[in-house]
């Protein structure tokens, strides 16, 4: 991600410096414009998958606590049937 940035800094530079030299002022920023857009973009994307990725990661995290859950109140009534049953061998 980074190198990409620095490949499009480097070839914006050149090309604004020779548009600059040669007269094309008005061309120049419009490709500071296009430019900035395409970084913003970009970061914008990158920020909306690592916000779908961290959504869903939690998403996951909450499914396997709640079948933990579960699984520990299955656990504790099947403890609480044995122990009746236990009593009532007993009795």
């Amino acid at each position: 991600m980074a190198n990409i940035i620095w490949v499009y800094l480097i070839v914006f530079c050149l090309l604004l410096i020779i548009l600059i030299i040669t007269g094309w002022w008005i061309y120049a920023l419009l490709f500071f414009a296009l430019f900035w857009t395409i970084i913003g973009i970009d970061y914008f994307v990158n920020w909306l998958v690592k916000k779908r990725r961290h959504k869903a990661e939690m998403q996951r995290r909450n499914d396997e606590t709640t079948k933990r859950i579960e699984l520990g109140k299955q656990t504790l009534q099947l403890e609480r049937d044995a122990t009746l049953v236990k009593v009532k061998k007993i009795t």
